[in-house]
């Protein structure tokens, strides 16, 4: 099966309760065998799919850590950035921050208040990383992020804009909500000020920090 079964089921599953649908080809699955399978077995059919899919993109994520891990990471970095977002102005729809490894210093007040985040990229001088000394490197860097990003919505999570726009009590334009996946392949979502001070510096698992997945 693809996505394209998948669609096609769950259209033949709201048809059943609702209208008729157009059937769309390029899946494995005729129009008559979903017709012919019961709802639970079609039921079925997405649960498998979708268990399958988390599968199959877990283990591509865990591979891409340790890649980056191993091409870019210090001795001391435990997580990798998968992005950021903040607010201005009151306004309390949020926005996707382009780069918050320039935007946040994570080495703040030398980690008095943050102990639990040593994303990878923090200890460079990033000012002169990024324009003068190695930009071939952070575009890769970049790139090879987002190749983690791209598989999350398989992992059953919210978009980081949707998560942070739904929790966002905590964060202004100083206060930055950040996912992270860690070296051991937990996905973070954590609070942290522009100069490194964390909201809650006890645990990932506290307040309005989460751990949102294990891989």
């Amino acid at each position: 099966m693809n996505d394209i079964d998948i669609k096609n089921i769950k259209k033949e599953l709201r048809k059943r309760s609702a209208t008729e649908y157009d059937f769309e080809a390029g899946g494995d699955l005729t129009q008559g065998n979903l017709t012919c399978a019961t709802t639970e077995e079609l039921k079925q059919l997405v649960n498998e799919y979708s268990n399958n899919k988390k599968t199959i993109s877990s283990e591509k994520i865990k591979k891409i850590v340790d890649e980056i891990f191993k091409k870019y990471a210090d001795e001391t970095d435990n997580m990798i950035v998968l992005g950021a977002c903040n607010y201005y102005d009151g306004d309390r729809h949020v926005s996707f921050v382009e780069e918050p490894l320039k935007e946040i210093d994570f080495d703040g007040f030398e980690h008095s208040y943050n102990k639990l985040a040593y994303p990878i990229g923090r200890t460079y001088d990033l000012r002169a990383w990024y324009y003068d000394i190695d930009d071939d490197k952070y575009e890769e860097l970049m790139k090879d992020v987002q190749k983690i990003v791209a598989l999350m919505p398989d992992l059953g999570l919210a978009d980081i804009e949707k998560y942070w726009d739904n929790n966002n009590d905590a964060i202004n334009e100083m206060w930055y909500g950040v996912h992270a996946i860690t070296k051991d392949y937990q996905i973070v979502a954590f609070v942290i000020r522009d100069d490194g001070m964390l909201c809650d510096k006890n645990s990932f698992d506290s307040f309005h920090n989460s751990i949102l997945c294990k891989l």
